[in-house]
């Protein structure tokens, strides 16, 4: 299912747990990244305009977290277009048995803390190498840049809670359902959350570098499964993203909603 708002979802009956994805869906940055991306670069002497990183940053960061996107059957890659227009064919798709077990073959992302640091590191070089003027940035400026957005990141104050995420989860805990974060990210996301504990009462949170596998591999929800103690069809996840939210774990059996809000 679709849904713009959060204070819309209404579990089914069934349902005993809800993971809600993290960037996106229950967290936003204060300021936009390529802010936080020029302030970190200048503080290590690199000459870089949030203008230029703007530029760069939505092809980087697809080539080292979403490089998956590219490597799509040309038919799969119409899939989240369609669903808007013809939900019910795509729905037959992810439930054929068929096309699960393809989407297992399809999606092969392991993950875990050296991956996810190293990505980032990579991106980073990449992003503000590419972007400074008018001499590439020197290796130990480099590292001295990422050194701090990773620290930045890891603050709770990098970040700020999506208003309708609050009520949704203290609803969804009254009703007696557990609240759990589910999200592509690394420990610091520990750090962040427990910073936004009284907005963000949740029962837990789950990490792909700790789970092990990237969103959209359809392992990351089976290791969530087994975890938690229960059936597909008592989990539901909620998320902004179409393949990583909606696709896998309706594949993997689960209820899932696709945070679409209208854009700002």
């Amino acid at each position: 299912m679709l849904i713009e708002r959060l204070e819309t979802v209404t579990p089914a009956g069934a349902t005993r747990a809800v993971l809600l994805d993290a960037v996106g869906t229950v967290l936003e940055l204060r300021r936009p990244v390529a802010d936080y991306y020029a302030e970190a670069a200048q503080a290590a002497g690199i000459e870089v305009t949030p203008t230029a990183i703007r530029a760069r940053f939505p092809a980087a960061f697809t080539r080292y977290f979403a490089a998956w996107q590219n490597q799509l059957p040309e038919d799969w890659a119409q899939l989240p277009d369609q669903w808007l227009t013809e939900r019910d064919t795509v729905e037959a798709w992810l439930v054929d048995p068929n096309h699960r077990a393809a989407f297992r073959r399809q999606f092969q992302l392991p993950a875990d803390e050296h991956r996810e640091q190293q990505n980032w590191s990579d991106l980073v070089t990449e992003i503000l190498g590419d972007a400074a003027s008018p001499t590439p940035p020197t290796v130990p400026a480099l590292a001295t840049a990422f050194d701090r957005l990773w620290e930045l990141f890891a603050r709770p104050d990098t970040w700020t809670v999506i208003a309708a995420a609050t009520p949704l989860i203290e609803r969804l805990r009254q009703q007696g359902i557990a609240v759990y974060v589910a999200s592509n990210f690394d420990q610091r996301l520990l750090q962040v959350v427990a910073g936004h504990r009284a907005a963000l009462p949740v029962d837990g949170v789950f990490t792909s570098a700790a789970v092990g596998y990237r969103k959209p591999d359809p392992r990351f929800y089976d290791t969530l499964l087994q975890q938690l103690g229960l059936s597909p069809e008592q989990v539901c996840m909620i998320g902004d993203r179409w393949w990583e939210d909606y696709a896998a774990p309706r594949a993997c059996g689960l209820v899932a909603y696709w945070y679409h809000p209208p854009k700002k």
